[in-house]
């Protein structure tokens, strides 16, 4: 989900793979940091998302941003009729379109927040959701681990790999942007409260808001689905991602360093 808060200057972006659903449904229902403009997922009533928030979306806002005091509706409707509705907020959007679309000027005053995880980890989570019943549409249902990884480590037109595009490119780099913080997998609960605390706001914090976890925060040790060669080729293809937020392969369920300090503050 992307969430957009005019009032806060805040911008969430949702990765794959990364407990998004769980983050976005705290922060919407929880924080007034999710209150204003935002894409939710189809399936978030499930999660306890109030039914008649579910689904909300906007048409492209550019240049035709009003003042935060005016109604969302106002605000949507003012970009409509400058811009038409063609183009449109998304559940997970790169950080570059999102800006296309709020403009420079709004985007460089917001805080812009993503989330992160292990890459060894996500690639794992990211197969078995292909292999399962919402993801058997893809090429990689049905195909063997070693087989989805040669796949998805295969570089793009753009010098990227498919699965550094998937995971985290959109999300943590970008042309003339940086991302500003990161909620980290790994420490879930004290990364979204420390995000929500810069604003001085009140709220009952993460771990007491009883918010489903999906079965991806299970304590299974992603090493067994390696090879030391499958390994090192994901170190090798993620290592812009990792010169950033160093993982270890070797320690599972353990948050990285943070290169830049900042990130965190």
């Amino acid at each position: 989900m992307t969430i957009i808060d005019r009032k806060n200057k805040f911008i969430y972006l949702k990765s794959h793979k990364t407990a998004g659903t769980s983050t976005e449904v705290y922060l919407i229902t929880q924080t007034e940091l999710g209150r204003d403009i935002y894409r939710t997922s189809t399936d978030i009533e499930k999660y306890g998302f109030p039914r008649k928030r579910k689904d909300r979306e906007f048409a492209c806002l550019g240049d035709a941003l009003p003042d935060c005091s005016r109604s969302v509706k106002d605000w949507v409707s003012a970009a409509k009729s400058r811009f038409g509705s063609k183009m449109r907020i998304r559940e997970h959007m790169a950080g570059d379109n999102l800006r296309e679309l709020v403009g420079q000027d709004f985007f460089d005053q917001c805080l812009l927040v993503t989330s992160i995880r292990n890459p060894w980890d996500a690639l794992v989570s990211s197969y078995k959701w292909q292999q399962g019943r919402r993801g058997a549409h893809s090429q990689s249902a049905g195909c063997s681990f070693p087989d989805f990884l040669t796949q998805s480590l295969n570089i793009g037109d753009n010098g990227v790999s498919i699965a550094e595009e998937y995971l985290f490119h959109p999300y943590v780099s970008g042309e003339n942007w940086v991302v500003d913080r990161v909620i980290v997998f790994e420490d879930l609960s004290r990364s979204i409260d420390r995000v929500v605390g810069e604003y001085g706001m009140h709220n009952i914090g993460f771990s007491n808001a009883s918010i489903y976890e999906k079965r991806t925060r299970q304590k299974e040790d992603y090493r067994v689905w390696y090879s030391d060669a499958d390994a090192q080729s994901v170190e090798e293809c993620f290592s812009s991602f990792l010169s950033r937020f160093r993982y270890d392969f070797d320690s599972p369920q353990t948050p990285p360093t943070i290169v830049s300090p900042s990130l965190f503050e």
